[in-house]
């Protein structure tokens, strides 16, 4: 059974803006290092 998600697509989308801004790829590896962790599948 899956757990609850404790990251939220508020979280994710500020999190991709944020390396857009910095000109960097939102990929997944980067979006989970801004936010700090999640699953690939979560984010």
């Amino acid at each position: 059974m899956a757990g609850v998600a404790r990251i939220t697509k508020e979280q994710i989308w500020a999190a991709a803006e944020k390396l857009l801004q910095e000109g960097k790829s939102p990929t997944l590896a980067a979006v989970r290092g801004v936010v700090g962790g999640g699953s690939y599948t979560t984010i």
